[in-house]
């Protein structure tokens, strides 16, 4: 098992709107990849829940707007947090075997940040991502439409990241 903590998050958007739209084109949903995660980790994004595997990465098709992502070894509680995911987003974290959490920081260098894309836009990722249940989504989006950043400020439950460009800069 890596206890590499690098992780980044990518986003590839020219569109600063981040509204969730059932009709949203399947080019435009993002990517949560959860790397070096054990094996049986339970693993979710919000409705939905996966164990990972061997060749387990993550979730991929999500729409774009709030989601809630969390992850439980078994032998403790469930841990997670808010992010907002928009147009084309890439968010990539690794497991840190120390803290057995995800790790929230960016810390890959440029090259594999565009390494890591390249991959993924070439399709050599797409059997170990997990496929979001799009058609469930309106339930999730009927659950979570009160809550404004406000509240997830004040509740200190929405992991901060910026933007990045499609050069896939890091936030280091």
């Amino acid at each position: 098992m890596n206890s590499n903590t690098n992780n980044t998050t990518t986003n590839t958007n020219t569109n600063s709107n981040s509204n969730t739209n059932s009709n949203t084109n399947a080019n435009d949903l993002s990517t949560f990849f959860a790397l070096d995660v054990p094996n049986g980790l339970e693993f979710g994004l919000n409705l939905m829940e996966f164990e990972a595997g061997p060749k387990f990465k993550g979730i991929g098709m999500i729409p774009h707007g709030l989601q809630f992502v969390y992850y439980s070894c078994g032998m403790g509680l469930r841990q997670g947090y808010f992010i907002k995911t928009m147009k084309n987003d890439v968010f990539v974290r690794n497991w840190d075997v120390s803290i057995e959490t995800l790790s929230i920081k960016n810390n890959l260098s440029e090259e594999s940040n565009k390494n890591f894309l390249n991959s993924l836009y070439t399709g050599q990722l797409n059997d170990s991502i997990g496929c979001y249940n799009t058609s469930e989504h309106h339930i999730w989006e009927n659950l979570t439409k009160f809550i404004t950043n406000t509240v997830l400020i004040r509740s200190d439950c929405m992991v901060p990241t910026s933007s990045a460009n499609a050069n896939a800069t890091s936030d280091k």
